[in-house]
């Protein structure tokens, strides 16, 4: 807007323009119209859109960083860290590192599609270290928060069919009891438990899917259809269901039911543990529409008791509530697929509206609106033409002179936004989103979706909107999340998805550092307890850092969870290197005691009920809390490595003479 537009709006206010310049005009037309009305709106806008840029500054090419929903456009100093992003570059840096903590396995193996670029070797006196996060259990607790949400349910078992009974539901069963991540035959026992042919007596819906979540914890779609049956039910409690309901959105999406107003307090009073481990399910859209309708409906009947003769009260509660709703929903999901429902039922609702009585509510209803117009607009998704469409009508209602200043602008971003957007689809028809999350199957349709979820987390890593470290880092993240999601038993995704987050955050590209990489170990060590990939690289990571307790604790956690002969050796290698020669013995001689002879090893115990929902896994350890394990055998790589330490390191070639043992295998 020009200086004269803005000297003829103060001085119809009743104000004096001259001498002013374009700031000062501002601020004056501000002080003026504080009560509200045209100029008032006028002059915020002109303020909010950059009222120190020339006006031919609006006609720049580069595309501006998002405005976020306080109506910021995120214009600091990190643009200069987001305007040289280009696609295939950004994170050369992690991608020259990720060997430092990973297991080198050619089947595992990280693509890399950058050179290295020569980055500094990563030495514990570099950087300071991190303060260790704050946990009520160990760091190494196998139960993070699915883990604990599964347990809180209070769901039954599955009671077993009745003997010779036979059905589909029963055969279903049977092929169960040895598949148990059998997907096509969890679908026959949901389907013949909701037609009511399953031929057994207490059998729910709810029952089924709660134990199908059991092995598929990360499935958002039968998450949806559990809380549906939940809210369904009119047998069980209400303060219970309730709970369960309450206690699955913090896990699944991590965001409460009862959202604080003006933000998510909920949420922004999380510590980086559970920004990470919380929100397991967040890609989906149909939980957060779900969440979404019953924030909607539960803050309906808390401002009906709050206020049962005020409407003015009512109104003011529920608008607090609901819009809270919506902004923790677009900061949150606001850029998942499917997102455009979010944003026009927000757009929507504050449309709705009615402040014919108060100018001062008419001028707050214009503010937010042109913020999440603005937000909605420069941001991938589906629908941008019709948004942008509706939101050129809001502005030339609003004042035309105005909106010629403003449109061009985020014309440019809403052309950018549908370039990503048409990108992502592209890419996302090849990521099987709802695919429920099986343990390895090392085929090569497997292996080319590993391929095309690691193509997806590279170009989001290349910053395609040009958003800002923390915007950036958010993106990243939550593609991470949707890849564990569909690859929850796949060691090789925690791993990546670990070394972003310590790397980035070194580098200073938004990562959650040493405590944001110790928690997506945790989940994974949920989903993958055996799994030495995952310890090893842990224990690597804690070693560069500098804090040698942990990374030792990192591998004896493991062999106390899955003995194995590699989880001993890689723990006396340790030990060695940065503990000493009688550490490492001691973990020789309880390897000794741990392992047992391949021909002594018992039969894994099972337990006797034949309820298959009762059984854990021994591969993969998808089960929650079981107490069953397969104890690993003793093999003559124990003793060779203890036999190597002690000839090349120790310098005692007579200790390393075999132990009698050695023989019999």
């Amino acid at each position: 807007m020009k200086v004269a537009d803005l000297r003829d709006i103060l001085e119809g206010a009743g104000g004096s323009a001259k001498g002013l310049k374009k700031g000062e005009l501002i601020d004056a037309i501000l002080a003026s119209t504080s009560g509200g009305g045209e100029g008032a709106q006028v002059a915020q806008v002109v303020k909010e859109e950059g009222s120190g840029m020339d006006v031919d500054d609006a006609d720049s090419d580069a595309a501006a960083p998002p405005p976020t929903l306080n109506g910021s456009t995120n214009d600091n100093e990190n643009d200069n860290d987001c305007e040289n992003d280009n696609v295939g570059d950004g994170e050369n840096e992690n991608d020259a590192a990720m060997t430092a903590i990973t297991v080198k396995k050619e089947d595992n193996e990280v693509e890399k599609n950058d050179k290295d670029d020569g980055m500094a070797p990563l030495e514990p006196t570099q950087h300071p270290q991190q303060p260790l996060p704050q946990m009520a259990t160990s760091p190494f607790a196998s139960q993070p928060a699915i883990g604990t949400l599964m347990a809180s349910l209070d769901l039954p078992s599955l009671p077993p069919p009745p003997p010779h009974m036979e059905n589909r539901y029963s055969s279903a069963l049977a092929t169960l009891s040895s598949q148990p991540f059998n997907t096509d035959a969890w679908a026959t026992v949901v389907t013949e438990v909701k037609l009511g042919r399953s031929g057994v007596e207490g059998v729910t819906t709810a029952g089924v899917l709660g134990e199908m979540l059991k092995r598929f914890p990360t499935s958002g779609t039968y998450w949806g259809e559990l809380i549906r049956e939940w809210e369904k039910d009119r047998l069980t409690p209400k303060e219970t269901t309730e709970r369960r309901i309450e206690t699955a959105f913090n896990v699944i999406l991590g965001v409460s039911l009862h959202p604080e107003s003006p933000y998510n307090q909920f949420y922004e009073n999380f510590t980086v543990n559970q920004r990470i481990t919380l929100g397991i399910c967040s890609g989906s859209i149909d939980l957060w529409t779900m969440w979404l309708e019953r924030v909607k409906a539960r803050a309906v009947l808390e401002a009906i008791e709050i206020a049962p003769d005020d409407e003015a009260m009512r109104q003011t509660y529920m608008r607090d509530r609901i819009g809270a709703a919506y902004e923790i929903a677009g900061d949150r999901a606001g850029f998942i697929a499917g997102a455009n429902s979010i944003w026009t039922g927000y757009i929507g609702y504050l449309s709705a509206w009615d402040t014919s009585n108060s100018t001062s509510e008419k001028t707050t209803k214009t503010t937010r609106l042109r913020n999440v117009y603005q937000m909605a607009v420069s941001i991938p998704q589906s629908g941008l033409d019709e948004l942008f469409l509706a939101y050129s009508a809001f502005e030339k209602n609003i004042n035309r002179q105005l909106s010629e200043e403003i449109l061009p602008g985020f014309e440019e971003r809403q052309k950018h936004a549908k370039a990503v957007h048409l990108e992502r689809n592209m890419m996302a028809s090849e990521l099987q989103m709802i695919r429920l999350a099986q343990p390895p199957q090392n085929t090569e349709t497997e292996e080319y979706l590993l391929s095309r979820w690691r193509k997806r987390i590279a170009y989001e890593r290349s910053n395609p909107e040009r958003l800002p470290v923390q915007y950036h880092a958010q993106r990243v993240r939550q593609a991470y999340i949707e890849s564990v999601a569909v690859l929850f038993r796949h060691p090789e995704f925690y791993s990546e998805w670990a070394a972003w987050e310590w790397l980035s955050f070194r580098n200073g590209k938004g990562g959650a550092g040493v405590e944001g990489a110790m928690s997506v170990y945790q989940i994974g060590r949920a989903a993958l307890p055996g799994s030495v990939l995952l310890a090893n690289s842990e224990a690597e990571m804690m070693e560069v850092e500098g804090r040698v307790d942990l990374a030792a604790s990192c591998l004896e956690h493991l062999t106390d969870r899955a003995p194995s002969a590699l989880a001993f050796v890689l723990w006396e290698k340790l030990a060695r290197r940065k503990q000493g020669m009688e550490e490492a013995r001691e973990v020789f001689t309880r390897a000794r005691e741990v392992l047992r002879l391949k021909e002594n090893v018992e039969a894994t115990v099972i337990s006797s009920s034949n309820a298959i929902m009762n059984r854990e896994e021994v591969e993969g350890g998808g089960g929650e809390g079981g107490s069953r394990r397969r104890l690993g055998h003793i093999s003559a790589e124990v003793y060779t490595n203890h036999a190597t330490i002690e000839w090349r390191q120790n310098k005692q070639p007579e200790v390393s003479e075999c132990q009698p043992e050695v023989r019999r295998l």
